[in-house]
């Protein structure tokens, strides 16, 4: 059974779309929800510290959850590598 996005694909060609016009609606796409999720992770990263340190119970540690670059240099080009 054919997937919904190959439907649409084959209705855009069908309708005389050239596949290097579909091949940019798909890596626009792709790039577009590349961009928000990183978004979302960072505001993630930035939002969450404060609450799980209200949830750990104090027992004499001492964390720093605190986003750091070195950490997400590391991980963006460890997406790469």
């Amino acid at each position: 059974m054919p997937h919904a996005g190959e439907k649409e694909i084959a209705v855009r060609l069908a309708l005389g779309a050239s596949r290097w016009r579909l091949m940019r609606l798909l890596l626009t796409e792709s790039l577009l929800l590349a961009v928000l999720g990183g978004i979302a992770g960072l505001l993630l990263a930035f939002a969450l510290p404060p609450i799980l340190l209200s949830v750990i119970p104090e027992a004499g540690l001492d964390i720093e959850l605190q986003p750091n670059a070195i950490v997400f240099a590391y991980m963006f080009f460890a997406f790469f590598d």
